[in-house]
């Protein structure tokens, strides 16, 4: 059996939750910020996106956008996230989302070695676990593959952003199907001109009740 739901962050503005659910909405995952434990670098819609579904009873997730570039980055990222979700009760993973879409890592020195990747998720992961929630982290194929010891991760939660293939070709617990650049829509949740990403998941990670 599997879920469907989407990915959002501040470009998909004030979302519409309530029509957002009514189009069959089973789950979120939304974006905490980026980088390092800085308010100034928290997502300017998560405190009203994450009071939205739980008002709502939407099932939901979060990730947080990583800049690091060495292990003791972590932690100060691992703050961000902990710092945001305190007080919730999320029922999807907290995930770290490893890629460097925007160039950043390329321009510093270039991206880390597959075992600085590694242990960066590594530690963002046990961190999340350790503070009671699930963890997990998201990277597309040529990360899972090129950057990162996917091995030493299994104990955590994995989302593959795969879009625009009829299935994923590495086994996930969440599939990014679509990107809303492309094809990925979703009602009351499209960036202006734009779309929505969307995802598949294969469990609901516990939240049951939610998604009768």
């Amino acid at each position: 059996m599997s879920y469907r739901g989407i990915d959002v962050s501040y470009c998909n503005g004030c979302v519409d939750w309530d029509k957002a659910k009514a189009s069959g909405l089973q789950f979120a995952i939304l974006q905490l910020g980026y980088g390092s434990d800085d308010t100034s670098q928290d997502d300017v819609q998560f405190n009203r996106n994450v009071k939205e579904c739980e008002r709502l009873h939407i099932p939901w997730g979060g990730y947080l956008y990583s800049y690091a570039m060495n292990e003791s980055a972590a932690y100060s990222e691992l703050n961000h996230a902990l710092r945001l979700v305190k007080n919730h009760h999320p029922s999807y993973p907290i995930f770290i989302d490893l890629e460097d879409a925007d160039g950043y890592k390329g321009r510093h020195g270039g991206i880390p070695s597959a075992r600085v990747m590694t242990n960066i998720a590594k530690i963002f992961c046990n961190g999340i676990a350790k503070a009671g929630y699930k963890a997990g982290y998201y990277c597309n194929r040529n990360w899972y593959y090129n950057h990162l010891y996917p091995t030493e991760l299994k104990n955590y939660a994995f989302w593959y952003a795969r879009p625009e293939v009829s299935a994923p070709d590495i086994k996930c617990d969440i599939w990014q199907n679509a990107f809303g650049e492309r094809t990925g829509r979703w009602n009351g949740a499209n960036i202006s001109g734009k779309g929505c990403d969307t995802n598949i998941a294969y469990t609901t990670f516990g939240a049951v009740k939610e998604l009768k």
